[in-house]
């Protein structure tokens, strides 16, 4: 049995997935096993896959109709045999070590989950308009109990399951998959959202070991679709079931609050300014609209719990907790086009 399986859903992208398997076949630690997904590709993706397991006996190779990403992840996991499972995207790149250093650490703690960090470049046309590193938490062991008091530090690990290593028989047990409704981003989110619920002890690495390469013109959350809108409200719901597992919205310490801040309100903004002429602005403040409406966003106002997030965060949160849409679609379609330029 391989140390750790690693998933690999593969569309189109003949012209990124070897260097990315490649990364993975040259770590450190050579019992893994790689399984590439190809999910209906239309250029010569599977070809490519093909070539790369006659060549490594170590990755297997599954061909499937479209289904969209949770289903090819999915299918991974029905293939997976390894102790731990680890998920890259088919045009991103796992660092050196990464599967030895973390699959260390889940044996020395006997971890459910082992969460480490990323960087993120971000490219428009070939041309790098983002670089960052999202390294804004400590190296901790935190057991279930412990959860509402390193929430925060979790949520900033990133919502990526590619920064992860889970015990496959941990999600056996718990029946976690990805959800399949979910085809244009945040499938991930509902991954870790479901296993927030159920771990027993949580790793956090703070070393940097993937690098997310967010090619705009590649990237499915690059394009825009209203599932994806739809997918965070079926989040939000789970988002709600973990709040009251955990308490976290009766104690009102500002967790709860600044999680939706982050990882919803402002995601949906960000999505909405790549809806460009694909919706007029009447109709994004209806989407605004309908969203705030969601059972996740009736509670007590408390702008001042979130204020260690920063300002650009308790101006977000306000503005949109008092349904003032606009303002900061606007202030943030200004910054990133300030950014972008």
């Amino acid at each position: 049995m391989p140390l750790v399986s690693i998933i690999v859903p593969v569309y189109n992208s003949e012209k990124y997935v070897e260097r990315a398997v490649s990364s993975i076949l040259n770590q450190s630690e050579k019992d893994i096993q790689v399984i590439l997904v190809n999910d209906g590709s239309e250029d010569a993706s599977g070809k490519v896959c093909d070539k790369i397991a006659s060549m490594d006996n170590r990755v297997m190779v599954i061909h499937q109709e479209n289904r969209g990403i949770s289903a090819a992840r999915n299918t991974g996991l029905k293939f997976a045999v390894g102790e731990y499972i680890g998920f890259c995207d088919n045009d991103d790149e796992y660092l050196e070590n990464l599967v030895e250093d973390n699959y260390a650490l889940a044996k020395k703690y006997d971890a459910d989950i082992v969460r480490y960090c990323r960087r993120r470049i971000v490219t428009k046309d070939g041309r790098i308009i983002r670089d960052s590193v999202m390294d804004e938490f400590p190296f901790l062991v935190i057991e279930k109990s412990q959860f509402p008091e390193y929430e925060s530090e979790i949520t900033n690990t990133g919502n990526g399951i590619w920064t992860g290593l889970y015990k496959r028989s941990f999600i056996q047990a718990y029946q976690i998959q990805f959800d399949e409704f979910i085809r244009y981003g945040h499938e991930d989110t509902m991954f870790n959202l479901k296993a927030y619920q159920s771990f027993h002890t949580m790793v956090l690495n703070p070393k940097v070991y993937y690098v997310w390469k967010n090619r705009m013109e590649h990237s499915t959350t690059g394009k825009f679709n209203m599932n994806y809108i739809e997918s965070m409200k079926k989040c939000l719901n789970e988002e709600i079931k973990l709040a009251k597992i955990y308490g976290l919205i009766s104690c009102q310490n500002g967790k709860y609050h600044s999680r939706l801040a982050k990882t919803y309100i402002y995601s949906i903004y960000d999505y909405l300014i790549l809806a460009k002429d694909k919706l007029k602005w009447r109709e994004k403040r209806a989407v605004l609209k309908r969203f705030r409406q969601h059972n996740a966003f009736k509670l007590r106002n408390n702008y001042q719990s979130i204020k260690k997030e920063g300002l650009f965060f308790i101006v977000l949160w306000t503005m949109f907790y008092y349904k003032l849409y606009m303002v900061p679609y606007a202030a943030i379609k200004l910054k990133q086009k300030i950014i972008n330029n």
